[in-house]
Formats: structure tokens, sequence, C-alpha cells
């Protein structure tokens, strides 16, 4: 069976990201790291457990395309498909921010105590790609998008932020 090289480059940013993750101080690290194909990273809740409650960090294998300049679509044909593909990973932390009581608000000193975890979140979903993908590994290009805060909504909170990765065609075409 061939490598996946999308799934290489998917495994290898979710091992980097967990091992970050391992770095951050307790109680305030999250206690799960998943890795997903999927359209969106859905934060599960059971009887017995709440995957934010606990924190969450994770990798999701978002999209691929095919591309003749990276990261740009593709847009002509070709006899022998795609010089290169740009795949889009997103990876995220989430975790509970405050939320106060039914009679009493979240102080402020909370909401800036839940402000420092997330951005020390932040921080390590920004080292987990340079040290997956930085000057150790100089032969992909890489295009960072932007870290994003997500929620707080439905008592989840956090941050994610997106890489595309360049994945060379590793084969050549067939002789016709």
């Amino acid at each position: 069976m061939a490598v996946d090289n999308f799934l290489v480059a998917a495994q290898l940013l979710y091992a980097c990201l967990c091992e970050q993750v391992n770095l951050l101080p307790e109680p305030d690290r999250p206690t799960r790291c998943c890795l997903i194909a999927a359209s969106e990273f859905e934060m599960g809740v059971a009887t017995l457990e709440d995957m934010c409650a606990c924190g969450t960090a994770y990798v999701r294998i978002d999209s691929f395309t095919p591309s003749s300049t990276f990261p740009v679509q593709q847009e002509l044909a070709t006899m022998c498909g795609p010089e290169q593909w740009a795949l889009t990973l997103e990876l995220g932390i989430m975790r509970c921010p405050p939320i106060g009581t039914a009679e009493v608000l979240p102080t402020c000193d909370e909401y800036a105590a839940y402000t420092a975890k997330v951005m020390a979140d932040a921080q390590a979903m920004r080292n987990a790609v340079i040290c997956c993908f930085g000057p150790a590994r100089p032969n992909r290009l890489l295009l960072l998008g932007g870290w994003q805060a997500v929620g707080p909504e439905g008592a989840c909170g956090g941050g994610k932020m997106t890489v595309q990765v360049q994945i060379l065609r590793c084969d050549e075409c067939p002789a016709a």
C-alpha cells in the first residue's frame, strides 16, 4: 500500500500539537488531543464526559485541492495530473470559559484568567506549526491562516487556525 502523504502531513501536525499541549501547565492542560477528517470538529457531550470541560486540542483534515502554483487551485487541465496539492488543515484548542451562576456573571478577573489560557493555547498552536513544518523541514511550502477566537458558545470556547501544506506529486505520469 502506498504512503498517503496527505495523512502523513496531518499526523505530523497532530503529533506536534499533542506534544505542545503536553507542555502546557497542569491543571490547564487539555486532556484530549484528536485527529479527525470532518467538515467541522464538534465538541461532544455525554453523560459522563464533556470534551470542552476536559479541554480538547485537535487537528482537522479540512480539504485538499490540486495546485499548479501553491496554494492556488489548478485552473488548467493537464495530461499528467497536478504537480502538487494544497492540503488545508485546521488546528484548535477548546475549553470551558467562565460562566458564572444564575445570579452572578463571571468577574473580569475570571475572564482575564480564561483569556490567558486561550492565548497560551494559541501559542501552543503556533509552536506546533513551526516545530512541525518550520526550519527543520524546509522542503514544504506553507501558507498559514490567521488565528481566530471561537465562542464562547454553549459553554465552550477557545481558538483555531488553519495551515495549508504543499504536498508534491510523488510519482511520474505513466508513459503513453
